[in-house]
């Protein structure tokens, strides 16, 4: 995947949405461990000592979410949860670990829309 694959996703994706998403600096590789922590914290296998990444699991919660709200063009089951979301993107990145070096912003975005992308219409 080239660099201008990640910019390209995020300009349609993400339209006019995407200043406010562009902070991260991140890849994939610190994502996947972050939302791992998160989603055992969910699962209650994490308990919050001192040793937990409590700063990890709250910035993969904050980015999903940050990506969910600038991604255009979803169509969300009823009563899906931001629980929901976070588990949804750990899950794309386990399975594609050819992409952990992208930016984990970009992932992100990219993971929710393929789950919840809007059938294309005949």
């Amino acid at each position: 995947m080239g660099k201008a694959f990640p910019l390209a996703v995020a300009v349609i994706l993400f339209g006019s949405s995407w200043r406010v998403f562009a902070a991260s600096t991140m890849t994939g590789n610190e994502l996947i461990q972050q939302c791992g922590a998160a989603v055992s914290s969910m699962d209650g296998k994490l308990a919050l000592t001192l040793d937990a990444d409590l700063f990890g699991q709250g910035y993969c919660t904050g980015l999903v979410n940050a990506a969910f709200m600038a991604v255009k063009g979803l169509c969300l089951p009823e009563g899906v949860t931001m629980g929901q979301h976070v588990r949804v993107v750990y899950k794309y990145l386990q399975d594609h670990p050819e992409l952990l070096h992208e930016q984990d912003r970009v992932l992100a975005a990219i993971a929710l829309f393929d789950a919840y992308s809007c059938p294309k219409k005949r």
